[in-house]
């Protein structure tokens, strides 16, 4: 991420399976319960292999449970919580309230960055933590990876992405 935390990802099934799906969460901030209701899910499949085993059967999931690590710190923690302090002057200068940042540790909204359909018209024009799509699409290092990522796999059948509006 932008303040240097981890994306990860779990992989239920086998990576040569035909047919691929990827779950993710956390792309934005506020939205932060999604990504325990991955993990929580995550362990209940895995607890429970034998009984997903024959659903799972040539197919390979990809849980993604928090693409915005340094969002949801903000979300749950506040601006202090951001270990860089050019990135946490960013955050304090946006205006934008920490319980209801969306953005990422450099005020980008994750969700409009993505390189389908990137477009910043009708969108703020700086960092503010809500709807600032970024200078370019893909210029945060948190969609290069999901992209990168996203790109390296053939044979994805799915993508389900969770969004909960902040509550």
């Amino acid at each position: 991420s932008e303040d240097g935390r981890a994306i990860w990802c779990l992989r239920i099934g086998n990576p040569r399976a035909s047919q691929k799906f990827l779950i993710n969460g956390g792309i934005h901030a506020r939205e932060w319960l999604n990504c325990l209701m991955l993990t929580y899910k995550s362990e209940e499949i895995l607890r429970e292999y034998v009984d997903y085993k024959s659903a799972l059967r040539g197919k390979c999931v990809y849980i993604v449970p928090m693409i915005n690590p340094d969002g949801v710190t903000i979300s749950q923690s506040g601006f202090d919580s951001i270990r860089n302090p050019k990135l946490r002057k960013i955050c304090k200068k946006s205006k934008s309230p920490a319980r209801t940042w969306k953005g990422n540790a450099r005020g980008v909204n994750l969700n409009f960055n993505l390189p389908a359909g990137w477009n910043p018209k009708g969108k703020a024009k700086k960092a503010d933590g809500l709807t600032y799509p970024g200078k370019k699409a893909v210029s945060e290092k948190e969609t290069k990876v999901m992209t990168k990522f996203v790109n390296s796999i053939s044979g994805w059948k799915a993508s389900l992405n969770y969004h909960s509006t902040g509550s």
